[in-house]
């Protein structure tokens, strides 16, 4: 959600609804999609765009590139734009009307990296021990040791040769 402005013919003001799917990695790597309405303010508040745009960045900042429709142009649209931390902007190439740039301040913060650190405590199947992974034992085993690693921890059990 948030409140924008679009440079065209006239500069007006809008109100930016919208809905989005992004995945962000431990790495900050960012991707995703998402959907825009827009309802410019002038002389009352009425439905103007929508807009479908891929999400792609970092976690900080992302590239926003789409299509959509102008109802108030009667016209298709190509948008691109960038969303750093609660600020946008971009711009609308209408078919019908040219260029149509916009800016805006919204709700969208950073988004959060998952944290590859945590997760809870690593269990190990019956027959399986819990030791440090740079355990001699582990670090000198051969392709015959099953191990899974987590936290520095791993589950071993030798092969039943």
């Amino acid at each position: 959600m948030g409140i924008g402005w679009s440079f065209g013919e006239k500069t007006i003001p809008e109100f930016t609804f919208g809905l989005r799917s992004v995945k962000t990695k431990g790495n900050g790597n960012t991707s995703g999609v998402g959907l825009d309405f827009t309802f410019p303010i002038s002389n009352g508040i009425s439905f103007d765009k929508v807009r479908l745009q891929a999400i792609d960045g970092r976690e900080d900042a992302q590239g926003l590139l789409g299509g959509g429709y102008s109802a108030r142009s009667g016209s298709f649209l190509l948008t691109g734009g960038v969303q750093v931390p609660y600020l946008i902007a971009g711009v609308d190439y209408l078919f019908k009307g040219g260029f149509a740039p916009y800016v805006g301040l919204n709700t969208l913060g950073r988004y959060k990296k998952p944290d590859v650190t945590t997760g809870g405590a690593l269990s190990c199947n019956v027959g399986f021990s819990l030791i440090d992974a740079t355990d001699p034992m582990v670090a000198g085993a051969n392709q015959d040791l099953t191990t899974w690693t987590k936290n520095g921890q791993t589950c071993w059990q030798p092969s039943n040769a």
